[in-house]
């Protein structure tokens, strides 16, 4: 049992660390209003063998375009890993994200946003997660060494299943709620090598099944060369509804190399 559960979270954790991997590029580039994209691209590779052969492979990018008057950013990532133990092979990742978000600057403290994201997870069986969540935010810190910001808005969620999952007592391969959120995000360039940053967010449903869903991240970078950072970090996410056999708490640490994408 403690070997099984091992298994599961190790791709966890990687998936993790390949999600935010770059977290010092786009840090050392947020500040540039300029209209140029900018960002990071990177991928991961595990591979061990011996009592244990077991590969994982991630994939990530992350850009975006500033000006004056707005932001643009585009996420992307695909994680997939296979272990194989005592003869027996399983897949222990297999899953996917896509998100994009829009920024437009009201006055320099007040923001609007909207936020659009897709995500899959063959191991749970969720064929699609769709989510669209539109909002306000204030910038009560935005210089060149730190920004500090609040945000609040609503939004929707579908979850749509591979085969019935029964949640909240309910039976269905097809879930939706409308959610609200609050959260806070901050960024603090610490030296001219070093960046940190930290975001909450919490969707508390309500209709449907009317779960909570809460996440948190935390990363330093150090830049390494002017286009390599290394990265460490914290992500945590808690689902009070989770389907059953799944924890409602998922926590990881990660560590990486980011590349930086676009113009300087």
């Amino acid at each position: 049992m403690r070997a099984r559960w091992l298994y599961r979270v190790v791709p966890v954790v990687g998936c993790l660390f390949g999600g935010l991997l770059g977290v010092d590029a786009i840090a050392q580039h947020q500040f540039k209003t300029d209209g140029q994209w900018r960002g990071f691209g990177g991928a991961s590779l595990s591979v061990t063998s011996g009592n244990t052969r077991s590969t994982a492979l991630l994939l990530n990018l992350d850009l975006n375009r500033a000006t004056q008057s707005h932001k643009v950013t585009l996420t992307g990532t695909t994680n997939y890993a296979r272990s194989n133990v005592a003869g027996v092979t399983q897949t222990t990742a297999e899953k996917w994200s896509l998100n994009s978000q829009y920024d437009r600057n009201l006055t320099p403290e007040v923001f609007t946003f909207g936020k659009l994201g897709f995500d899959s997870d063959r191991l749970i069986r969720l064929r699609l997660r769709s989510s669209l969540t539109v909002g306000v935010g204030y910038h009560f810190v935005n210089t060149r060494e730190a920004v500090v910001d609040a945000f609040g808005g609503a939004g929707y969620i579908s979850d749509k299943f591979s085969m019935a999952q029964t949640i909240d007592g309910v039976t269905d391969d097809h879930f939706v709620r409308a959610t609200l959120l609050f959260g806070e995000q901050s960024s603090h360039q610490l030296s001219p090598t070093t960046s940190a940053k930290q975001r909450l967010e919490i969707y508390p449903g309500i209709n449907g099944d009317r779960a909570v869903l809460v996440k948190f991240n935390a990363s330093l970078g150090v830049a390494i060369t002017s286009a390599l950072s290394l990265t460490v970090g914290l992500i945590d996410t808690y689902n009070n509804k989770p389907p059953p056999g799944l924890s409602k708490n998922d926590i990881g640490l990660f560590t990486g190399i980011s590349v930086k994408l676009g113009a300087l």
